[in-house]
């Protein structure tokens, strides 16, 4: 399930940055995909490295914001999509206990 997520992930932020004209965007899907396997700050780093990338090929901040953009919703949307532990995708349920009863 995790390497579903993280390919699906590293594909959306190559297409992403390729859009936004990024050289190297397949390589950085790529990084992307492979460090989200590490836990808390692999996605960061990946964004880290895009963003340093970023702002040395581009005169302006514009392709740095953009990346940096990009990375933050692309996280928010992972999260909000699989949930904190991926429960969303494998249908898991959780409920509450009633209080009384």
């Amino acid at each position: 399930m995790q390497l579903t997520i993280n390919a699906g992930v590293g594909v959306v932020a190559a297409i992403d940055l390729a859009i936004i004209g990024m050289p190297g965007s397949l390589l950085f899907g790529v990084v992307t995909a492979l460090l989200r396997f590490v836990p808390y700050v692999g996605a960061w780093i990946a964004a880290l490295m895009a963003m340093v990338m970023a702002a040395a090929l581009s005169p302006g901040w514009w392709m740095t914001a953009g990346t940096a953009g990009l990375f933050f919703v692309h996280r928010i949307l992972t999260h909000c999509w699989t949930g904190s532990d991926g429960s969303f995708l494998r249908g898991h349920q959780h409920a509450g206990r009633n209080v009384g009863s």
